[in-house]
């Protein structure tokens, strides 16, 4: 496929989500289709396909294919260990997607669905390792469950960043590749304020600001990098900022859920020197969390509690036990009422790892009697008292998403 191909598909706006488009793309991508005859008959004479237990299969070459139009379901592994495609236009005409219909295809980095009406699969997808992004119309089911399961997407057909502006520390990383692209070259404006690696992931070094920059197909797109000093109070500002926390489209509990999330994705537990008895008196502070990512119990507290105090939801820290063990944990305020937050137990210690990213919900907005029933304990008079019981049974049960990775769903 050549430059000008390539151009002709970014052209494609989400506003054409028609038939028509699917077709015009065949002729400049040249992907190889298969008739379907009314019976489903087998078509062993069309290059490109084979016919399976599972239906059709696609055995071609082509980096970008386009499913035929005459297809109305994407079978099970019809994409199965293809290590050549790299870009799939689902269009219009497809309705369902089976499970494992993209399982274990290497180099697979984008999947386009033209339609809002496609329903998938609970494993459309599995085993992906370069996967970069699913685009999908923005009212569609597919779209929502991306969102819901943390899956990159967008409602765009060009290559664009996820965000227009990252905010962040020194020392911070993060990974933004171009979405809806095959191997975009990545440069920096400043290589003395953010460095980028070849797969787009960004490193700050020290204050200032920059442009990140890709070239893809002879084309460039760009966001901006904000690096503040590396303060507590700019972590907290850096936190409001990512988070969209002072934007006004968020309840008090989405605030509190994105600040939790955050602190478990970006906060390890200092277990080795726990272990060793051995914690830096930092990591029992607010420092521990914000500052350097590696912390303690109390840490994690201090810091949940200094960024709820900015954005005036009211928090404390409390202290006791949890089945005789010293503990710290928080307690915020939500319409009036009281609940226990525990973000140390949301971010556990898995086969000895403190390497976990995926927040769970297990102690988030709890009541007292929830947290005595569990092995906590604490001088109840010292504390607002927690009766609630709004939130006792939600986010108790995780999942295996599309791409095989848990997900807590609150």
């Amino acid at each position: 496929m050549n430059n000008s191909d390539r151009r002709f598909i970014r052209s494609l706006s989400a506003s054409i989500l028609l038939l028509s488009a699917v077709l015009s793309l065949l002729i400049f991508h040249a992907p190889v289709w298969a008739e379907e005859e009314e019976d489903s008959a087998p078509l062993p004479d069309v290059p490109g396909y084979s016919q399976t237990i599972y239906g059709y299969t696609y055995t071609g070459v082509a980096q970008v294919v386009v499913i035929p139009s005459s297809i109305t379901e994407v079978n099970n592994y019809m994409f199965y260990k293809n290590k050549s495609v790299r870009g799939v236009i689902v269009p219009a005409s497809v309705t369902y997607v089976a499970e494992h219909a993209f399982s274990r295809c290497d180099n697979l980095r984008y999947i386009w669905f033209m339609s809002s009406s496609v329903s998938v699969s609970d494993y459309f997808i599995d085993n992906l390792p370069s996967l970069i992004n699913i685009s999908a119309p923005k009212d569609s089911d597919i779209y929502s469950r991306c969102v819901r399961e943390r899956i990159p997407v967008t409602s765009s057909l060009q290559p664009c960043f996820e965000k227009k502006t990252v905010y962040l520390l020194p020392k911070d990383t993060v990974k933004m590749p171009l979405f809806n692209s095959q191997n975009a070259v990545y440069s920096s404006g400043n290589k003395k304020i953010v460095t980028v690696k070849k797969d787009g992931t960004i490193r700050a070094k020290k204050k200032g600001k920059t442009v990140i920059t890709a070239t893809y197909d002879s084309q460039t797109y760009t966001y901006k990098v904000v690096v503040y000093d590396k303060t507590q109070k700019n972590r907290v500002r850096q936190i409001r900022k990512s988070e969209k926390l002072s934007s006004g489209k968020l309840s008090s509990v989405e605030k509190i859920q994105s600040v939790h999330d955050w602190l478990v994705r970006n906060v390890r537990y200092d277990y080795d020197n726990m272990l060793k008895g051995k914690v830096p008196g930092s990591e029992h502070t607010s420092k521990g969390s914000l500052i350097r990512k590696l912390c303690v119990c109390d840490g994690y507290a201090y810091g949940f509690q200094k960024v709820m105090k900015s954005i005036h939801i009211p928090c404390k820290v409390v202290r006791g036990k949890v089945d005789s063990v010293t503990h710290a944990w928080n307690m915020v305020c939500v319409g009036g009422k009281w609940y226990h937050v525990d973000v140390t137990f949301d971010d556990p210690i898995i086969d000895g790892s403190n390497t976990n990213t995926v927040p769970m919900y297990k102690y988030f907005l709890k009541s007292t009697s929830y947290m005595k029933d569990h092995g906590y304990k604490f001088k109840e008079a010292k504390y607002p008292k927690c009766t609630s019981k709004k939130y006792d049974k939600k986010g108790l049960s995780g999942y295996r998403n599309t791409l095989g990775e848990t997900v807590y769903s609150w």
